[in-house]
C-alpha cells in the first residue's frame, strides 16, 4: 500500500521493537555521513521540486516492511522490521519542520504515534521531544535541546540519541539552504513530496524467526546495507535497476547463504554472510576495474570511483552476468571444482588440476571468505585469484578444452613469482583471458618468460605425441616442479624419467636427503648463488624446487644439475627396485674397499648425517683459497646472520661426550678442549687440522707442548692428511679427528 509518513501515523501507532537495532543514520563516521548527506539530499530535492510544483512527482522511498498488533487503543501498531532507518529520518524531519514553523501545537498529537522501544532512553527523548517547543535563537538544534532541564546528561552516551541529535542538525543546514519558512503545507499534504509502500508482512506466512533474524544483524550499518543503499542510485536502466533490486536480496544472497549457514563459529550468520559477500563483490570490481584501467579501493569507501566503474552498462552486465553464472553454478553444476582440481598427490588424474596452496578446492567459496584487498597479505593471494578469474573467464564464455587451458594457467602462474605482484594484475588477468578464449601462448608477455617458451615447447610435443600427456601432465603436478619441467629435455624421452622421479622424489620432505646423498653418487649437482655459496638442497620441498626449476638462478650450474639427474633416473630405470639408502651405501662402500681411494667432498655428505641435519636452507659457504674441497660452512639459513658450522668438526665432536670438548658457541667453527688452566683450539683446514693455543693473552700452553712434544702436530700446530696431487683426501679426515681427540685425552 501506497503511503507517506502523516497518513501512516495518522492510521497507526509506529513503534520501533525491541529487536531492532540504534538508529544509526546520525552516526559520526564517514560511512554513514556520506549515507546520510545522500539520503537528506534526496529528501529535500524532493521537497524543493514540491514547492515549485505541487504535481511533480514524489520521491519514492521504497517498501518498508512491518507487522501489525491489535491494541484496545484506538489506533492499532505498526512494528517496522525493514524501514526503521529511513522512518527515523522522516521523524525527525517531520519534527523539525514542526516546531521550526510553530506547527508543534496543532501536530504533536500526530508525531505522539510514532515511537521507540528500543531503549527506554530513546523512547523517553522521543517523548519529550515532541512536547518540546524550542525557542530558535540562532544557536544549533542539538545545542538547544541538550541546554533542556529534561534533557539528562547520561543521554549523551545513548547511541540512538546521539545519533538522532546529529541527524537533527544536519536537517537544520539543509532547511535553511532551502531558504523556505511555509514546508509544513507540503509535508502535511495528500500530494506529499515522498512516499513509501507499506508491506503487511502479517499475509505472508513467514515464521516469526525470520523477521528477527532480518533485524539482529547488530548495531553497525554493515558494508553490504552500504553498499545497497548507494548502489542502486547508480543504474541508470530501469531493467538493470529491477535485476539488482530483486537479485541482491533473493538468488545472489541465496547464493552466499549457502557457503556460510553452516559454519557454526559464527554468532550472526547474517553479518558474515554480508561480510562474505563485500568480499567477492571487491573482487569481481577489482577485476573490472583493472581491465578497464580504473582506479578502485572497495565498494565502502570508493563510491565515486563505483559509479565511474558501473556508469558503463557493459560493466555493470558483466558483474550481474558473473554474479548470475556463479549462482547458477552452485545450483546445476556443483561438483565444478572437484572435476577440475585436486589437491593430494594420490588422486593424480590427468583429467584434473592439481592445486597446491590450499586443500580446499572451491576457489569461490575462498575468495567470499578470505579476499582483503586492503590487506598487503591477502589470504586469497595472487595465484588464487588469477586462477578463480580464469574459471569464471570459462564458465561465462564456455570455453573449450578448459582442462588443458586451465593447466597452463597454473603452470604460468606457479612459476612466474616475480611477477606476480598487485600492480602487474590487469595485464596478468587480460593474459589469463586470453589464454581460456584463445590459447594463444604467442600473445603472452608478463609471465616469466621461460615457462611461457616452456609451455609452447609442452604444446608442439603433445600435438605430435598425445600419448605422452599423462606422464607429462603427471611430472607438472608433481609438488617439486609444479608444472615447470625445465629439468628435463621437452621431448619424447620425457615418458622415461617420469616414473623413477615420481617414486624416488618422494613428496615426504624427510626422504629428500637421502635421495639428495644418493644423486651425489652420480656427479655434483650442486648449484652456485654468487662465488662462494651453493645449494645442495635439504629436506624440505622449497629448497629442491629452486634446485630443479630455477634455471635462470646459475644457468652452468642448471645445466650440470639436469646431467647428474638423468643418470640418476636412468640408473633407477635399469635397476628397478633398488633404494636411495642402498645406492648411498654402494658408493661408500667402493671409495673404502681400497685404502688410498679418493674422499672427495661428496664422500663426507654422504657418509655423515651431519652434513645436512640442520641446514635449513641448503646453502653451503665455500671459504677457503683455490676452490679446495674442505672448508665450508654448513649454513643453518642462507645468510650469516644464522649460525653457521663446521660440519667436519660437528661429526669428530659428536664421538665425545666429554664435557672438556665442545664447538665455540653459535659459530661451531672450531673446537674447543680445555684441561685445566691449559685450552686448546681445533680448527679444519684443506690440508687437514689447525691447533692453536687458545689461552688468555696467549699465555704459555703446556697441553699444546706436550702435543708436539708427542708427535700428534707439528711445531706450527698442523696435522697433515694424507692427499694427492690434486689435494684430495686419501685418509677420512673425520676418523684422523676423532683419532686426535682420542690421543690428546689420553695424554
Amino acid at each position: 500500500m501506497r503511503t507517506n509518513f502523516i497518513e501512516l501515523l495518522k492510521d497507526k501507532k509506529v513503534i520501533i521493537p525491541i529487536i531492532q537495532r540504534d538508529y544509526a543514520q546520525g552516526r559520526d563516521d564517514n560511512k554513514i555521513e556520506k549515507i546520510r548527506t545522500s539520503f537528506l539530499t534526496k529528501l529535500f530535492e524532493a521537497l524543493s521540486n514540491k514547492l515549485k510544483d505541487t504535481d511533480a512527482n514524489p520521491l519514492e522511498l521504497d517498501f518498508v516492511y512491518g507487522t501489525n498488533a491489535q491494541t484496545l487503543s484506538e489506533l492499532n501498531e505498526f512494528n517496522p522490521l525493514d524501514g526503521q532507518q529511513r522512518l527515523t529520518t522522516l521523524y525527525l524531519l517531520h519534527w523539525y519542520v514542526a516546531a521550526r514553523e510553530d506547527m508543534l501545537p496543532i501536530v504533536k498529537n500526530i508525531l505522539k504515534n510514532f515511537e521507540y522501544q528500543t531503549r527506554h532512553s530513546a523512547q523517553l527523548f522521543c517523548e519529550k521531544l515532541v512536547s518540546f517547543l524550542p525557542q530558535f535563537n540562532g544557536n544549533n538544534i542539538a545545542d538547544i535541546i541538550r541546554d533542556q532541564e529534561w534533557y539528562f546528561l547520561n543521554w549523551n552516551n545513548d547511541a540512538t540519541i546521539k545519533s538522532m541529535l546529529v541527524m537533527l542538525s544536519a536537517i537544520e543546514t539543509e532547511y535553511n539552504k532551502l531558504n523556505h519558512n511555509n514546508i509544513w503545507t507540503i509535508l502535511d499534504n495528500k500530494n506529499m513530496p515522498f512516499v513509501f509502500y507499506k508491506l503487511d508482512m502479517d499475509n505472508l506466512g513467514l515464521p516469526d524467526d525470520l523477521y528477527i533474524k532480518m533485524n539482529s544483524r547488530g548495531k553497525a550499518l554493515t558494508e553490504f546495507e552500504y553498499f545497497k543503499s548507494y548502489f542502486g542510485e547508480i543504474i541508470k536502466t530501469e531493467t538493470l535497476k529491477s535485476k539488482f533490486n530483486n537479485s541482491i536480496d533473493q538468488e545472489w544472497s541465496e547464493f552466499i547463504w549457502n557457503f556460510v549457514k553452516k559454519d557454526k563459529t559464527q554468532k550472526d550468520l547474517s553479518l558474515f554472510a554480508d561480510d562474505c559477500f563485500i568480499k567477492l563483490l571487491n573482487f569481481l570490481t577489482d577485476c573490472i576495474a583493472y581491465k578497464c584501467g580504473l582506479p578502485f579501493f572497495n565498494i565502502e569507501e570508493s563510491i565515486n570511483e563505483v559509479k565511474a566503474i558501473y556508469k558503463d552498462e557493459k560493466n555493470l552486465k558483466l558483474l550481474f552476468d558473473t554474479l548470475d553464472t556463479l549462482t547458477n553454478l552452485y545450483k546445476t553444476n556443483s561438483t565444478f571444482w572437484v572435476v577440475n582440481f585436486y589437491y593430494t598427490s594420490n588422486n593424480f588424474d590427468k583429467t584434473k588440476v592439481r592445486l597446491f596452496q590450499n586443500s580446499e578446492l572451491d576457489l569461490c567459496l575462498r575468495c567470499v571468505l578470505d579476499y582483503d584487498n586492503a590487506q598487503q597479505r591477502n589470504a586469497f593471494t595472487i595465484p588464487d585469484q588469477l586462477l578463480f578469474y580464469a574459471s569464471i573467464t570459462h564458465l561465462l564464455n564456455s570455453s573449450p578444452d578448459f582442462n588443458t587451458r586451465i593447466r597452463i594457467v597454473r603452470n604460468l602462474i606457479a612459476n612466474s613469482e616475480n611477477e606476480l605482484r598487485k600492480e602487474m594484475l590487469p595485464s596478468l588477468l587480460k593474459e589469463v583471458e586470453e589464454i581460456i578464449l584463445n590459447n594463444d601462448l604467442t600473445k603472452l608477455k608478463d609471465f616469466k618468460t621461460t615457462q611461457i617458451e616452456e609451455e609452447i615447447e609442452k604444446q608442439k610435443l603433445l600435438s605430435t605425441k598425445p600419448s605422452l600427456t599423462t606422464s607429462l601432465y603427471e611430472l607438472e603436478d608433481h609438488v617439486l616442479l609444479r608444472g615447470c619441467l625445465s629439468i628435463f629435455d621437452i621431448n619424447e624421452t620425457i615418458e622415461s624419467y617420469c616414473k623413477p622421479f615420481i617414486s624416488t622424489f618422494s613428496e615426504q620432505e624427510l626422504q629428500l636427503n637421502s635421495v639428495g646423498n644418493a644423486m651425489l653418487t652420480f656427479g655434483d649437482y650442486s648449484q652456485k648463488y654468487g662465488e662462494q655459496l651453493i645449494n645442495i638442497g635439504t629436506e624440505k620441498n622449497n629448497i629442491w624446487r629452486i634446485l630443479l626449476t630455477a634455471p635462470g638462478y646459475n644457468k652452468e650450474s642448471f645445466k650440470e644439475t639436469k646431467k647428474v639427474l638423468k643418470l640418476f633416473l636412468n640408473f633407477l630405470n635399469n635397476n628397478q627396485g633398488i633404494d636411495t639408502k642402498t645406492i648411498s651405501n654402494n658408493f661408500i662402500s667402493s671409495y673404502e674397499l681400497e685404502l688410498e681411494q679418493m674422499k672427495d667432498w661428496r664422500y663426507y655428505f654422504i657418509k655423515y648425517d651431519e652434513f645436512r641435519v640442520g641446514c635449513n636452507q641448503g646453502f653451503y659457504h665455500w671459504y677457503g683459497e683455490n676452490n679446495n674441497q674442505y672448508e665450508f660452512y654448513k649454513m643453518k639459513e642462507k645468510q650469516f646472520n644464522g649460525a653457521y658450522y663446521c660440519p667436519f668438526l660437528q661429526v669428530v665432536k659428536n664421538k665425545f661426550t666429554d664435557k672438556r670438548i665442545v664447538l665455540d658457541d653459535y659459530r661451531g667453527l672450531s673446537i674447543i678442549f680445555t684441561d685445566n688452566d691449559d685450552a686448546i683450539k681445533i680448527t679444519n683446514k684443506s690440508y687437514g687440522y689447525l691447533v692453536e693455543n687458545n689461552n688468555e693473552e696467549n699465555l704459555s700452553n703446556s697441553l699444546l707442548e706436550k702435543m708436539i712434544r708427542n708427535s700428534l702436530i707439528t711445531r706450527n700446530g698442523t696435522l697433515l692428511i694424507s692427499q694427492n696431487d690434486g689435494g684430495i683426501d686419501l685418509d677420512n679426515r673425520i676418523e684422523i679427528g676423532k683419532a686426535l681427540i682420542t690421543k690428546i685425552l689420553a695424554l
